[in-house]
């Protein structure tokens, strides 16, 4: 999946989801966030069995000059 200039966030509820952006991959556990930045490829890398729930949403940024950039979680 591709988005064309927005944001993705995924809240994990029930995990682990497993989702791979660009070469990274990430597993998503319950109670965690991940955010997807616009212009990304991601793609599920593996199946959950024990099944998963989970909210997203997507959101634009205004500003063209900032940015946010993280790999830690908090």
């Amino acid at each position: 999946m591709f988005h064309k200039g927005d944001y993705e966030i995924i809240l994990c509820v029930k995990g682990p989801i497993y989702i791979q952006l660009d070469q990274e991959q990430y597993v998503i556990n319950a109670g965690e966030v991940l955010l997807i930045p616009p212009f990304i490829n991601f793609f599920g890398y593996k199946n959950s069995t024990q099944g998963v729930d989970f909210y997203w949403l997507h959101f634009f940024q205004d500003s063209k000059n900032q940015k946010l950039i993280s790999k830690k979680v908090i």
